[in-house]
């Protein structure tokens, strides 16, 4: 039995309100993890929850295996702001586990970009690599969002509708300004990838996108799947590896925080052995061990 069958009628047509509210501002994955959050807390609320002990329900809530991340902390707090829940409550501290971001090579992303069929198809995991696009942004671009005059940039709008500037190179200008050729996609309103916007779930359709060509490129290995986020993670990674200062890439991608945009200054072992080398002194020094310095004093002493 899941979560979401625990649920009483009205705490499901509740949910269900929340859930159109979440999509307004937050991703669909996103929306996905708060829902099941919320519905736990609408649970522990409905058996432990009287006057004055809201503190208590969220300590119980949180002391359970299945909600010890920052994630649950977040949805239960957004539901009761959404409640506008007045009762005086602190969110307990939870452990911070260290994040490992996933990424994956130019040539792996060339290479799913071969066994990618159809142009629109191309364009949209182009698109998403060289701007560092989320899943979401990249899916609902529209034809007013590309600027392809000097500076040539896409407007996009992220995360709590927040609209920012992606700055373009020329390539990129070309490739959207070809594509718009091609598809007589000259309104405003229009969207780059129409078909996929006609769909219930267009994000999830990326998604599969993805994964359908990561498993023909890595057929040996069913698990390594390059997703619609990881082609961000990877231009980010280069963005730094590159020398681009912090924040400029924080900028770049979003983030609220540059606490997060930080996560990306990690590198990989190639990358450190490669700047180690070029490091090395071009000099040859001599070191005098303690066995030679004995035999050097003996032969001084002999002459």
């Amino acid at each position: 039995m899941s979560i979401y069958d625990k649920l009483n009628d009205v705490e499901k047509e509740e949910l269900e309100h929340y859930r159109v509210h979440l999509l307004t501002s937050k991703a669909e994955s996103t929306v996905g993890v708060y829902s099941f959050y919320t519905a736990k807390l609408m649970i522990f609320i409905r058996k432990y929850y009287k006057p004055g002990n809201l503190q208590y329900v969220i300590n119980k809530l949180l002391s359970e295996e299945i909600a010890t991340g920052q994630v649950a902390r977040a949805a239960i707090k957004k539901y009761l702001k959404y409640k506008k829940v007045t009762e005086p409550y602190e969110m307990p501290e939870g452990k911070r586990r260290t994040r490992i971001i996933k990424t994956c090579t130019e040539t792996e992303i060339q290479q799913i970009l071969g066994m990618t069929n159809g142009y629109a198809n191309k364009l949209l995991i182009q698109l998403a690599y060289r701007c560092a696009l989320r899943n979401k942004e990249t899916v609902t671009l529209q034809v007013k969002n590309v600027i392809l005059e000097p500076p040539r940039r896409i407007s996009v709008i992220g995360k709590g509708n927040k609209e920012r500037n992606v700055y373009i190179n020329d390539r990129t200008a070309e490739m959207l300004h070809d594509y718009m050729e091609e598809y007589g996609l000259k309104q405003p309103e229009d969207y780059l990838f129409s078909r996929m916007m006609k769909l219930k779930h267009p994000t999830r359709h990326f998604r599969y996108i993805m994964t359908r060509a990561s498993k023909k490129l890595f057929i040996d290995s069913k698990k390594k799947i390059i997703s619609p986020h990881k082609l961000r993670h990877a231009r980010a990674t280069k963005m730094v590896e590159q020398g681009v200062p912090i924040q400029i890439i924080q900028q770049h991608l979003g983030h609220a925080s540059i606490e997060t945009t930080t996560l990306y200054t990690h590198l990989n072992e190639k990358t450190i052995l490669k700047e180690l080398q070029k490091a090395e002194p071009k000099e040859n020094y001599e070191i005098e061990g303690k066995k030679d310095k004995v035999i050097n004093e003996q032969k001084q002493e002999e002459t």
